[in-house]
């Protein structure tokens, strides 16, 4: 249990690390164009 449990947290934070990085992506190019 202790396994899935940081499996999930793992999840958890490349979820919210990829909306991070899309929303920096997204302001850098805003910033170029």
């Amino acid at each position: 249990m202790k396994n899935q449990n940081i499996f999930s947290n793992i999840f958890f934070y490349l979820n919210t690390h990829i909306i991070y990085i899309s929303r920096i992506k997204s302001m850098v190019y805003m910033k170029i164009l």
